[in-house]
């Protein structure tokens, strides 16, 4: 499976341009390609290859799982967005 692998971070818009509660606080999320990678289906779990196939694209939070499967270290607000260009 040919996949793209995007590491996004997520921000806080402290100001927006319309009237809101002061307990809501929006995010402005920025993604930044990192590339395109072929996986092995059999190499991912299966809960994540069938997410993939059925919808398009995961996000995935968790760091620990991001380095175990990707090999790619998170901080704090930011995830992975895995999105499926081929099978």
């Amino acid at each position: 499976m040919r996949v793209k692998i995007s590491v996004c971070s997520r921000y806080f818009y402290r100001d927006p341009p319309i009237p809101r509660s002061r307990h809501i606080i929006p995010t402005i999320t920025l993604c930044h390609e990192i590339g395109e990678r072929i996986i092995d289906e059999h190499s991912l779990p299966n809960d994540i290859v069938d997410h993939i196939s059925r919808i398009g694209y995961i996000n995935i939070f968790n760091a620990e799982k991001a380095r175990a499967l990707f090999r790619i270290e998170l901080s704090e607000d930011q995830y992975i967005k895995i999105t499926l260009l081929s099978r």
